[in-house]
């Protein structure tokens, strides 16, 4: 069997997508597999101008989805080679967008990270639930194996499609590498105590009520502030101008590896109040780093965080400053006992060793 793997959300944005790219490329070096970017198949990654080509490919679909006429067949390629499918080939998407741009046969593998661009479409560009909405219609017509990457995601799909349960397959993910290197860095020197959210500036992931949820909670008036760790995302208009109005919310942008490494370390308590996680990675990352946290009630987090985490409705904004106001009168033994069990979880259920050893199960199986 030629093993294919689409990586052609490296080439979008550093998000954590881009990380599980990296580290699945890793996890099948052995089997010398094929690259696949935008309808494209090579054995090494584009440099830059070829990669500003095939980004080229995703904002024509973009263009031609926000006018309500994408058709696949209409996709121009221009000069780019697109070498037909080989002998045996199988393809494991990591992103269901990109099977617009390919061939699918049963035989691929396709993870399907989460169902909100069609369920929810109003946290998303009409242009961006537009495309999904091709995507898991050709996904359901063709059947390949699914990969989920939490239960809650594989009954939702369910629900909403009727896809067979037993072709798919959930693969929980796993605490990054990166962060796990970084155990041991310096926490943040912050000038006061603050609370924490780690996310794209989304309105999915329901900023608007952490920071609602931290003018409840008093702790400005106290001396705490609420730090906002993410880039711009669907949403960020709004979020941004409730943050300028609100006391003690910063955004802090984008962040590096090193940088957040410090950050979780130095947080007095994390806030992840997002109406919808597939998984939920930087629920794990603050579990990793031993930070007292509170999730929301709704999507994949309470099986991320099992019972370590406060829960939440997310719109409950007074039950989130409870939460908070507890944590942050936890005593040096409490949060000591609280992070030793968390991390525990993360260890036992979410390693990168349980995860490569499954999804090599799932996708050469």
């Amino acid at each position: 069997m030629t093993l294919t793997l689409d990586m052609s959300p490296t080439l979008i944005n550093r998000t954590a997508v881009f990380n599980i790219c990296n580290d699945i490329a890793r996890i099948f070096a052995d089997v010398d597999p094929w690259l696949y970017y935008f309808g494209v198949t090579v054995k090494q990654a584009p440099v830059a101008a070829e990669a500003d080509t095939l980004k080229g490919i995703l904002f024509q679909a973009l263009s031609m989805a926000g006018e309500g006429r994408f058709d696949e067949s209409r996709l121009n390629f221009g000069n780019v080679l697109r070498p037909s499918r080989k002998d045996g080939e199988r393809r494991f998407f990591i992103d269901p967008l990109y099977i617009l741009f390919s061939d699918l046969y049963p035989t691929d593998v396709v993870t399907v990270l989460d169902v909100s661009t069609v369920t929810q479409p109003e946290w998303h560009s009409p242009a961006v639930a537009a495309l999904y909405a091709k995507a898991f219609e050709k996904l359901c017509q063709v059947q390949p194996k699914v990969v989920t990457i939490s239960d809650n995601t594989a009954y939702t799909f369910y629900a909403n499609y009727g896809f067979p349960l037993d072709r798919m397959r959930t693969v929980h993910l796993y605490s990054p590498g990166h962060l796990r290197d970084g155990l041991g860095v310096p926490p943040l020197h912050a000038v006061k105590p603050y609370f924490l959210f780690v996310g794209s500036l989304e309105a999915r992931k329901n900023i608007l009520g952490a920071m609602h949820a931290f003018r409840c909670s008093g702790l400005h008036e106290r001396g705490y502030q609420l730090l906002v760790v993410g880039g711009r995302g669907h949403g960020a208009p709004e979020i941004t101008q409730l943050a300028e109005n609100t006391p003690g919310v910063t955004l802090y942008g984008y962040a590096s590896n090193e940088d957040l490494c410090s950050i979780y370390a130095g947080a007095t308590g994390f806030l992840y109040p997002s109406y919808l996680e597939g998984f939920g990675v930087p629920l794990l990352e603050a579990m990793m780093y031993g930070v007292p946290s509170i999730a929301s009630t709704t999507g994949a987090c309470p099986e991320v965080g099992g019972p370590h985490v406060a829960y939440c409705d997310p719109d409950d904004h007074e039950g989130m400053a409870e939460a908070m106001l507890h944590i942050a009168a936890m005593d040096p033994q409490a949060r000591a006992a609280l992070a030793t069990n968390m991390r525990g979880w993360v260890n036992d259920r979410f390693s990168f060793e349980a995860f490569a050893a499954n999804i090599r199960d799932a996708v050469l199986g």
